[in-house]
C-alpha cells in the first residue's frame, strides 16, 4: 500500500469516526505557537548512521543480556508470563482506596499544542507527531502555523521548560486531591525524559538537557504520592537496521505499522538520538522498559500503544511478570489492561476506560476513567472556559465514576514552558476544596448498588456500615431516597455541616430534612455537591453475571444471618427461600428475583429487585441455512464495506467465532444492520445463535430483533462481547408470499468499535 493511499484511508476511517470534527478555520480566534522567525533545522550530535557505528552493536549485545535477566527473574520469582498467573494478581488496597489520580502529559506535543476541535470525541494534542504527517486537517494546520518543511523533531529546541518546578506541581496535586500520580515517562515520540542507556532520543541528551523525570518522582513520593509510570510500547517513527544492516526507519499510527522505509532528509529529523538496531521490541523497547522499572522503582505501570500488537510481540507479559516479581515482599504495584491486541478488559488489575464513562465499567472489576480536564489529552492552546467545562462538572465526573467502582485520572498537561493556565488551576483547586469537605465519601469507599438514584449517587464505607448520598443538586428542604434504608436511632448528618438531620424511614423511603439555614447557598459547606452520611442497614445486591448463562449470585452489604429471596415476584419473607448458592434460572424467559436480608430474625434494608432474562435452549439445527439463499436486501455498518462474502465470514473475514467457539455456517454483520429473506409458505421456524464476535477483542455490545416483516417476534438482550451465544428459536406464523424475515442488528450506542455480530447455525425449519 502506498503512502497516499494509507493517508486515504487514516483520513476516511477519522471523518467516520467523527462527523463533528470542525476544520480550523472555523475554530475561534486564539494566539497559537507559531514556526520561529529565526528557525533553523534542529540537527543531533550524532547522526542515524554514526549512532549505528558508534552504538548500535553494542545495545544489540547487551539487550541480548536483559532478556536473560528477565527470564531468570521470571523463573525464581512467585509471578509468570502466562494469563493465568498474572490474572492472579489484583490491585491493591491502596490503588482502590486512592480514588484520584492525576495524569501528567508534557512534551515536546506540547509545543504545538494542538489537535481539531471535535463535537464529542476526545482530542488527542499529544498524537500531533503522528497526526501532522497523515491527518489532511493537520497536515494544513502543520504547513500554516509551522511550514511543510518543519518536521517534527524540529520541535524538540523548542520545548523549553524554563518554569518547570516539581516540587510546585506536586503541591498542586496534593492540593487538588489526587492520591496518586500517573506521569509520561517516555510517549509515541519516543522522547524518553531520563538520561536512558538505551536511546539517545531523551530529555538530558536533547531539548532541556536535564533529567525531568527523577525529580518529579522525588517530589511527589515525598507528598505520599504513589507513582504510576506512563510509557508507550509504539512510536510514530523510530531508526531501525534493514536486512542489510542499512539504518531506515519504521513507522507506525494508531490503527497500523506501516512499514520501514529509507532514511530521507526530512525522515532523519523524525528519529534523532535512536540507536538503529534489528529488532525493534527484544533490542531497544524490552530493555528500555525494564531500564525503567529497575531505576525508578514505580508503584505502577500505565501501558499503551498497543492496540495494534500482540502481547507475545510487546513481551509485555514478561515485563510484567517481571515488575510484579521485582515488588514481591517489599510492596504492593499495579498495572492496566493494555497488554497488547485483544487484551484489553480482559487482563490487568484494572480496566481502562478512555474519555467514555462506562467503556470499561464493569461494577465488580476496579477500572478508570482517564479524561482530560476538557476534551483534550493534553494542553491545548485553544482551551478556554468554554471547552473545560464549569468545575461542577470535573466534580461531578469524579462522582459518577467513584459511584461505579471506579478511578478517575485527571489528564492534564501544562504548557511547554511547564505551568498550567490560570483557567486549569481554577478547576484543580475547585476539585481539591470539594474533597477537603467531602472526602470521606470518596476515599477509600466502594460501589454500593444501585449506585445512582435521580441525581444522587451512593458510595460506602468497606466495612458496610455508612452510606454516603451524595447531592449533585441542592436537594430542597428534603430528600427522599428508596435505595437506603437507616439503621433505628441513626444520626445523619451532612459532611462539613455540624449537628444532626432530622429524618424518618416510610413506605416511601428514607426522607431526610434539611434545615432553613442551609437553603442559603452561603451557608452550605460547598459547592456543586453535597454529601450526606448515613449509618445503613445491611442489604443484598445481585452479582453482575460474567456472561448471560451464567447463574446469579446474591451477596450482603453489611452483616446479617442470611439472604432471603423470591422468584415469583412477591415481596420476601423471613420464611422465603434462603440463599445458599448461585441461582440457576430456567431458560428462555424474564425471571425477577427480589432478595433482602435478614438480621435478628427481621427484614432489614431495601428489597433488590433484579431482572434477568435467559436465553432459550440451544435451538436444533435448520434444514437450510441461510448462507445457502440469497439475500432479499443486506446492509451494514461500514467496517464491512470491505468484505468480498457475508458468507461465514465476521465482518473483517475471519472465521466465525464466540467466546472461542468457531462455527462453520453463519453470517456477519455489523451493527447498524439488516438482512432481509423472501420466505416460502413452508418455513415453519427461525433458528439461530448470535453474539458478538471474537474479532471484537471483548468490546462492543448489540442487540438483535427478529421481524416477520413488520412485527416484532424476539429480540435478545444487549449483548457484549464476554457474553456468550444468544438462541433464537421463532416460529414463523401466518407466513405468505412476498414475506419478509428481517433480522436486525442495533448498535447500543455506547461509543465503542467492534459492535461486529455474528449469525451462526442460522437458518429455517421447514
Amino acid at each position: 500500500m502506498n503512502r497516499k493511499t494509507v493517508v486515504s484511508l487514516v483520513s476516511l476511517m477519522l471523518i467516520l469516526a467523527d462527523a463533528g470534527a470542525v476544520r480550523s478555520e472555523d475554530r475561534p480566534s486564539a494566539v497559537p505557537p507559531k514556526r520561529p522567525a529565526d528557525f533553523k533545522p534542529f540537527r543531533f550530535t550524532y547522526s542515524t548512521e554514526q549512532l549505528k557505528e558508534k552504538f548500535s552493536a553494542n545495545q544489540m549485545e547487551r539487550a541480548a543480556k536483559e532478556l536473560e535477566e528477565i527470564q531468570a527473574v521470571n523463573e525464581k520469582g512467585p509471578w509468570k508470563p502466562t494469563w493465568e498467573s498474572l490474572d492472579g494478581h489484583h490491585a491493591p488496597e491502596w490503588y482502590r482506596d486512592a480514588k484520584l489520580g492525576i495524569m501528567f502529559n508534557w512534551g515536546v506535543h506540547s509545543v504545538p499544542a494542538w489537535d481539531q476541535k471535535r463535537i464529542k470525541l476526545a482530542m488527542y494534542p499529544d498524537a500531533y507527531g503522528c497526526w501532522m504527517y497523515v491527518d489532511p486537517l493537520h497536515v494544513a494546520h502543520h504547513a500554516e502555523f509551522w511550514g511543510s518543511d518543519f518536521q517534527y523533531d524540529d520541535f524538540i529546541p523548542l520545548f523549553r521548560p524554563d518554569e518547570y518546578d516539581p516540587e510546585a506541581l506536586a503541591t498542586l496535586f496534593e492540593e487538588t486531591g489526587a492520591r496518586y500520580l500517573i506521569t509520561m515517562s517516555k510517549h509515541h515520540d519516543g522522547v524518553a525524559w531520563w538520561d536512558s542507556q538505551w536511546t539517545k532520543r531523551n530529555m538530558v541528551q536533547m531539548g532541556p538537557k536535564r533529567d525531568l523525570l527523577s525529580p518529579l518522582l522525588e517530589a511527589a513520593r515525598n507528598r505520599g504520592f504513589k507513582t504510576i509510570l506512563y510509557f508507550c510500547y509504539e512510536e510514530y517513527a523510530t531508526a531501525l537496521l534493514d536486512e542489510n544492516d542499512a539504518p531506515c526507519y519504521r513507522t507506525w499510527h494508531f490503527k497500523s505499522h506501516l512499514g520501514t522505509h529509507p532514511l530521507t532528509v526530512e525522515s532523519r529529523r523524525r528519529v534523532s538520538g535512536n540507536i538503529p538496531v534489528r529488532d525493534y521490541y527484544d533490542q531497544y523497547m524490552t530493555p528500555l522498559v525494564k531500564e525503567m522499572i529497575d531505576r525508578f522503582d514505580p508503584d505502577g505501570l500505565w501501558m499503551d500503544g498497543d492496540w495494534t500488537t500482540p502481547p507475545e510481540t510487546l513481551r509485555s507479559r514478561e515485563l510484567v511478570a517481571y515488575f510484579h516479581n521485582k515488588a514481591a515482599g517489599r510492596k504492593e504495584v499495579v498495572v492496566n489492561d493494555r497488554f497488547g491486541k485483544g487484551a484489553h478488559v480482559k487482563h490487568g488489575d484494572y480496566f481502562i476506560s478512555e474519555h467514555n464513562f462506562g467503556g470499561a465499567q464493569t461494577l465488580n472489576h476496579p477500572w478508570e476513567e482517564c479524561h482530560g480536564i476538557s476534551q483534550s489529552f493534553a494542553y491545548n492552546y485553544e482551551d478556554d472556559e468554554e471547552t473545560l467545562g464549569p468545575p461542577a462538572e470535573l466534580i461531578h465526573r469524579l462522582i459518577n465514576v467513584v459511584s461505579h467502582n471506579g478511578n478517575l485520572a485527571i489528564i492534564c498537561g501544562p504548557q511547554s514552558s511547564g505551568v498550567y493556565p490560570d483557567n486549569v488551576l481554577k478547576r484543580l483547586r475547585a476539585l481539591g476544596a470539594w474533597l477537603k469537605v467531602n472526602g470521606e465519601a470518596i476515599y477509600a469507599t466502594r460501589a454500593l448498588p444501585p449506585y445512582e438514584e435521580g441525581d444522587v449517587n451512593f458510595t460506602r464505607s468497606k466495612d458496610a456500615k455508612t452510606a454516603y448520598a451524595i447531592c449533585k443538586q441542592w436537594p430542597g428542604k428534603s430528600l427522599t431516597l428508596k435505595a437506603v434504608r437507616a439503621e433505628k436511632d441513626a444520626t445523619i448528618r451532612m459532611l462539613g455541616v455540624d449537628g444532626p438531620l432530622t429524618w424518618k424511614q416510610g413506605e416511601q423511603g428514607l426522607t431526610i430534612l434539611l434545615p432553613e439555614a442551609l437553603q442559603d447557598e452561603k451557608a452550605r459547606p460547598c459547592r456543586d455537591a453535597w454529601a450526606l452520611k448515613i449509618p445503613m442497614q445491611p442489604m443484598v445486591t445481585a452479582m453482575v453475571r460474567k456472561n448471560l448463562e451464567a447463574p446469579v449470585a446474591l451477596e450482603a452489604v453489611g452483616t446479617c444471618e442470611r439472604i432471603v429471596y423470591t422468584l415469583d415476584g412477591s415481596e420476601p419473607q423471613p420464611d422465603s427461600t434462603a440463599y445458599s448458592e448461585p441461582i440457576v434460572l430456567p431458560a428462555g424467559k424474564t425471571n425477577v428475583i427480589k432478595a433482602r436480608a435478614l438480621r435478628g430474625g427481621e427484614l432489614v434494608g431495601t428489597t433488590v429487585c433484579a431482572e434477568f432474562q435467559t436465553s432459550p435452549p440451544v435451538p436444533p439445527k435448520p434444514d437450510v441455512y441461510l448462507e445457502a439463499l440469497e439475500p432479499q436486501s443486506f446492509k451494514t455498518g461500514w467496517q464491512a464495506e470491505g468484505v468480498s462474502t457475508w458468507r461465514n465470514v465476521n465482518c473483517h473475514g475471519r472465521p466465525l467465532k464466540v467466546l472461542g467457539q468457531t462455527f462453520t455456517h453463519g453470517i456477519g454483520m455489523h451493527a447498524n444492520g439488516e438482512v432481509a429473506f423472501l420466505l416460502k409458505p413452508r418455513r415453519k421456524r427461525f433458528v439461530c445463535r448470535v453474539g458478538i464476535d471474537d474479532a471484537a477483542e471483548g468490546g462492543g455490545t448489540a442487540r438483535i430483533k427478529v421481524f416477520l416483516d413488520q412485527k416484532l417476534l424476539c429480540q435478545t438482550p444487549v449483548l457484549s462481547g464476554r457474553d456468550g451465544p444468544w438462541n433464537i428459536d421463532a416460529r414463523l406464523d401466518g407466513v405468505a408470499d412476498g414475506s419478509l424475515l428481517r433480522i436486525v442488528v442495533e448498535d447500543n450506542g455506547d461509543g465503542i468499535g467492534g459492535d461486529n455480530v455474528d449469525l451462526v447455525d442460522a437458518g429455517f425449519i421447514d
